[in-house]
């Protein structure tokens, strides 16, 4: 019998915290410097694109024109003070992207950590029930917190009043926690790591949808405020803080943690709440090949990616009009853009550096659906397909296939979206849907660029996975910050993304795709070559 059933649900908690931090510290101080970064370099670009109160007043007059922008970030209080436009502009993502990190990180180790018996290891010993799961959850406040603090120290050491400092930090730490508590549900809810982030991202989507459509209309406000996106807006930063809101949060997450830790101590290590449907008993004639396999196994999560980022292109170019008058307002905004998406008119460049940046939400999918392989190797899944006639040669490059494949259809979705919207709104769908599908498409090769340097980590140095994030972090990092922080152009023309064409504002030139799919050839070439050589632990 496990030591683990006469000690209390919260037994051995902080060593099991130790561990987790441990384990998640390089994920934790990246979250938390890359954020930062961004912050500051957010609030040192207000300072240069509108530096008077006069033009910040006639970009909040141009704002109130503008449901479109509004409905995704929300209410402008504070148009005057670097620190309330910092907020407005960052607030809702932020609580967004370390939302999905909080979620990923929780998942990660609770869920994910039973499928692979790592729980079953840990309550081998004198732990508790809940202690895993509490000790998750701690890592995730760890990031969230720790992003609240340093975003907060930053404004206040470029000016901005404390008070603002710590509404924004607290608030966008708060909303991050209640969906790491949703992800504390999730993983409690469904018995597999891929079905609870799924189902926790789902919760986090449909709460920013309802935030948008409740900010979209003043009739449908409470609607906006029924989830915790509204509630970090209104805690208003810089403009009267409302500190009532910060309060619901942190008490929303406290509840929702509760529920899932009393949740967790009920039910056994590896059972679920939603019981997994039983499958054939026989599988399809098709599921043959490793190929098939893969297909089977990917193809949920690239409905999603699909999906999402036609609905993410969709409102890219919805803002296409809205932005292209806002911009065209702000010659200092205008040039700022056009020397990220080059010399043509605003719209264009507009779009194009939108697209530029969804094409690392393909470079995302596509790390992560390669990683699959790894994970499976950790798990030993990989051993017992390679009992059967498989190579390990069409074991991973079946699905880098599968992944280049996908790579095209989400690109493709993304300019599908853009050219829908903005077609159906210029009454010109018949120009603009190919045109902006075309340009979604020439990110492809740079996307398979990411995609071959993850097929070399996992080939080469599978200890490493990290590495194949890392250069990913990287072109976001340069790609988007870069331009902003004023960094040589040298800087860069070290990423992938920088060689894609600027089509349609510059002419097109050939050379560089071609280029790029060498490279990512070469790259994955050489990762299936070592991943056929070296040793599978088991």
């Amino acid at each position: 019998m496990s030591t683990s059933a006469t000690a209390g649900p919260m037994t051995g908690l902080w060593p099991v915290s130790r561990m987790t931090l441990r384990l998640a510290r390089v994920r934790i101080l990246a979250w938390v410097v890359l954020m930062t970064v961004l912050t500051v370099a957010v609030a040192r670009a207000w300072d240069s694109l509108y530096p008077t109160a006069q033009g910040r007043l006639e970009f909040a007059a141009a704002l109130q024109a503008s449901p479109a922008l509004t409905s995704l970030l929300g209410p402008l209080y504070d148009p005057v003070s670097t620190g309330g436009l910092t907020a407005w502009r960052l607030g809702s993502g932020m609580v967004l992207v370390l939302g999905l990190a909080s979620i990923f990180l929780v998942v990660k180790h609770t869920r994910a950590d039973e499928s692979v018996g790592r729980t079953d290891l840990i309550r081998s010993a004198r732990v508790g029930r809940a202690s895993p799961t509490l000790a998750a959850f701690g890592a995730a406040a760890v990031i969230d917190l720790a992003f609240g603090a340093t975003s907060a120290a930053a404004l206040m050491l470029l000016g901005e009043a404390p008070s603002g400092a710590a509404a924004f930090g607290l608030s966008v730490a708060g909303g991050a926690l209640v969906f790491a508590s949703v992800g504390v549900l999730a993983a409690q809810a469904v018995s597999t790591s891929r079905a609870a982030n799924g189902l926790a991202s789902l919760v986090l989507a449909a709460s920013f949808m309802a935030y948008a459509v409740g900010n979209a209309d003043s009739d449908l406000d409470a609607i906006a405020l029924a989830t915790p996106f509204g509630w970090a807006s209104r805690t208003r930063p810089f403009a009267g803080e409302t500190w009532t809101w910060v309060a619901l949060l942190f008490a929303v997450a406290a509840l929702l943690l509760v529920v899932g830790l009393v949740v967790s101590t009920r039910r056994d290590v590896g059972a679920a709440l939603i019981g997994t449907r039983s499958g054939r008993r026989q599988a399809a004639p098709w599921l043959r090949s490793v190929t098939a396999l893969a297909w089977r196994v990917d193809r949920g999560q690239l409905v999603t990616w699909v999906l999402a980022m036609l609905m993410l292109g969709v409102f890219v170019g919805y803002l296409a009009k809205t932005a292209s008058d806002l911009l065209s307002s702000n010659p200092q905004l205008s040039q700022f853009l056009e020397r990220l998406g080059g010399d043509a008119g605003v719209t264009d460049s507009y779009v194009l550096v939108m697209i530029a940046v969804l094409s690392f939400g393909s470079a995302a999918y596509a790390v992560s659906t390669l990683l699959r392989t790894h994970a499976d190797e950790e798990s030993g899944r990989l051993e017992l397909l390679l009992s059967v006639p498989a190579s390990r040669r069409s074991l991973l490059s079946s699905r880098a296939l599968l992944v280049a494949g996908g790579v095209v259809v989400i690109q493709a979705a993304v300019g599908l979206g853009v050219g829908l919207s903005n077609g159906a709104a210029n009454d010109d769908l018949r120009t603009l849907v190919p045109r902006y599908v075309a340009v979604a498409l020439l990110a492809v090769p740079a996307v398979w660029v990411i995609a071959g340097w993850t097929v070399a980590v996992i080939g080469a140095v599978p200890r490493f996975t990290w590495l194949a994030w890392l250069a990913l972090a990287y072109c976001v990092t340069i790609g988007e910050l870069g331009p902003i922080l004023g960094l040589p152009d040298w800087t860069l023309r070290t990423t992938p993304f920088w060689f894609t064409p600027a089509w349609p504002v510059e002419e097109m030139s050939v050379v560089p795709v071609v280029a790029l799919v060498v490279v990512s050839l070469v790259l994955a070439a050489w990762g299936v070559l070592r991943f056929e050589r070296r040793d599978i632990p088991g």
